[in-house]
C-alpha cells in the first residue's frame, strides 16, 4: 500500500502545478488513457476531453518537459 500511496501523492503534486482548471483536466485526461493500460491510449479515446483539446494541452501550451522531468525524478526519489 506504501507505493499506492506515494504514487497517488506524485500524481496530485503534478495536479497541483498545472496552472489552470482547464488544463489539469487534460493532465487527468491523459493519465486517465495511460492508467487504462490499453492498447488504445491515443486521445481520441479520451472520455474527458476532446481530441484537439488534448493536442492543444501538448502543443500550445509552453511546458517545459525537462523541469517536469526533473520534477517527477525528485518526487520518486
Amino acid at each position: 500500500m506504501k507505493i499506492l500511496a506515494h504514487a497517488q501523492a506524485l500524481i496530485y503534486q503534478l495536479l497541483d502545478g498545472i496552472p489552470s482548471a482547464y488544463q489539469r483536466q487534460s493532465l487527468k485526461a491523459f493519465l486517465e488513457l495511460f492508467f487504462q493500460g490499453t492498447r488504445g491510449t491515443a486521445a481520441e479515446h479520451s472520455h474527458l476531453k476532446s481530441a484537439s483539446a488534448l493536442s492543444r494541452f501538448l502543443t500550445v501550451y509552453s511546458w517545459s518537459v525537462r523541469q517536469v522531468i526533473c520534477q517527477v525524478h525528485h518526487a520518486i526519489g
